[in-house]
């Protein structure tokens, strides 16, 4: 984690400089760093959020569970979960170049807006981080469906992933399910996670039904085979025939999906 704040760390501050990127973010950004450096005890969790954000960015994407490792070995599950959240609600932007000046990434960080799900993956260190919270202590989970639950309504991204972390908040996942209904086709892929934490067969039909285009559902949620084990410890009897389904819609289905 030390090397990845060295090797990224002048572009982490290029990126929170740049004039686009709102004040309270920068601020909050070199401050958990700086604590982090200090050994502060006191945590910034917007900052870790920014810093997980833009030291993970291209080409450090692969150190996304190194951060979150970190961060939860030294802040705990609670603010890993509650910064992951906040990361969902951020969103790099990027810049051309003006005249004159040298061809490189320019970047800045923003809040998503409400309804944005553009470059919004549900993955790894989010399954990394919900097997953490499945396994704590009661008093700890029950923290963090707490602080995770006033993200609730702040963004489609925040709140598909609080109820893929948390899915023993099942009024949360049928909210979901009726917003996942109308998700434009080419971000379905990040509601798919809900299929992870549905608990009927009716819930996990809305997820395969979601956009009005059940043969591309199928095609993703077939390379997606983690969420279909869950659905289906999870239901158990009834999805039968959406395994099926899974299964005859890779032999059968087209290829300009």
């Amino acid at each position: 984690m030390d090397a990845l704040i060295v090797r990224a760390g002048a572009e982490f501050e290029r990126t929170i400089s740049h004039p686009a990127t709102l004040v309270d973010l920068a601020v909050a950004g070199r401050s958990f760093l700086e604590g982090r450096a200090g050994g502060d005890g006191a945590v910034n969790v917007v900052g870790a959020a920014v810093a997980w954000l833009v030291l993970t960015d291209q080409p450090e994407q692969g150190f996304k569970a190194t951060f979150l490792d970190d961060l939860v070995t030294r802040c705990g599950v609670v603010v890993a979960a509650e910064a992951a959240i906040i990361v969902a609600g951020l969103r790099i932007r990027f810049h051309r170049p003006g005249p004159g000046e040298p061809m490189v990434t320019i970047r800045s960080v923003e809040r998503r807006p409400v309804d944005d799900l553009l470059n919004v993956q549900i993955f790894e260190p989010h399954s990394r981080l919900r097997a953490l919270l499945a396994v704590s202590a009661d008093a700890e989970y029950a923290a963090a469906v707490a602080a995770l639950g006033r993200y609730r309504g702040s963004g489609l991204a925040s709140d598909f992933l609080i109820s893929f972390l948390v899915p023993t908040e099942q009024r949360w996942v049928e909210e979901d399910l009726r917003a996942l209904a109308l998700v434009d086709r080419d971000y379905l892929h990040v509601g798919w996670s809900l299929l992870a934490s549905v608990t009927t067969p009716v819930q996990a039909e809305a997820v395969f039904a979601a956009g009005g285009d059940r043969e591309h559902s199928v095609w993703g949620l077939g390379h997606r085979l983690n969420l279909v084990y869950s659905m289906c410890a999870h239901v158990g009897p009834g999805v039968e025939g959406l395994v099926g389904e899974l299964f005859d819609g890779h032999l059968n289905c087209s290829t300009d999906i």
